[in-house]
């Protein structure tokens, strides 16, 4: 049976539009990628046109980037990508820091340290429209809500909004740019959605009950058990076949 390092120096990377795939990641079984190839839990699939997807659980991501370096992929929202013109798009649902601290869900990913949440919060006295956010608001959510974007797991209080305030909307972003973190415009927002955010796959070079996973000072990647520093599993580099 392969070992880890055996796939790593033995498989050679693919390529999926101008994204190359190697190890950890992989393409999915109707690709050339032999099944021993790159790490089960990082699959990625090819489809129409050359374009790039990862699928967690019910959910479709359209891939933007990958960062060998920083051990990073960037992902968009596929309705997102769909409705790329539309400056007033919401997606009717949340997708937030929360979903990576449930058992068995996006467990193989952490967020990257760029990643912002962004809110849609309605405060009282509600159905007085904020002039940024009041264009954005379509059938699936009511007037009266400002858009934010904070550091990940901020508080209510922290942002300094009322403790009547409520969440109606969350997201992710690893928008690149320094941002206004109150009152954004609705093209500025979606613009946010649309770049996408980061994951990280450093926790593949980890035990599986690894909590968080790192780059040190010295380059090095350190897990972290229960809030315990411990060794990587593998080593981190390795030769690798290129297809070029």
């Amino acid at each position: 049976m392969a070992t880890d390092v055996d796939k790593r120096t033995t498989c050679s990377s693919v390529w999926c539009g101008g994204h190359e795939i190697r190890h950890p990641l992989r393409l999915n079984n109707t690709s050339p990628t032999p099944t021993k190839c790159g790490d089960h839990r990082y699959t990625l699939s090819c489809e129409n046109d050359n374009k790039l997807f990862l699928y967690l659980k019910s959910m479709k991501f359209q891939v933007q980037s990958i960062d060998y370096n920083n051990y990073t992929i960037r992902l968009v929202d596929a309705n997102v990508a769909l409705h790329s013109h539309n400056h007033y798009f919401l997606l009717p649902y949340s997708f937030s820091s929360s979903n990576f601290s449930t058992v068995d869900y996006f467990e193989s990913f952490q967020y990257s340290r760029l990643t912002k949440q962004m809110l849609y919060l309605r405060c009282p006295p509600y159905g007085v429209e904020s002039s940024a956010s009041a264009a954005c608001i379509n059938g699936s959510y009511v007037h009266g809500g400002t858009l934010y974007v904070s550091d990940i797991d901020k508080t209510l209080q922290e942002l300094a909004v009322g403790d009547s305030c409520e969440i109606e909307w969350m997201y992710l972003t690893s928008w690149p740019t320094e941002i206004k973190h109150s009152n954004i415009s609705c093209t500025a927002f979606h613009h946010m959605l649309l770049y996408g955010f980061e994951l990280s796959w450093l926790k593949a070079y980890c035990n599986n009950d690894t909590f968080f996973a790192m780059i040190g000072d010295n380059g090095d990647i350190v897990c972290f058990n229960d809030h315990h520093k411990v060794s990587p599993l593998q080593p981190q580099n390795c030769k690798h076949e290129s297809t070029n």
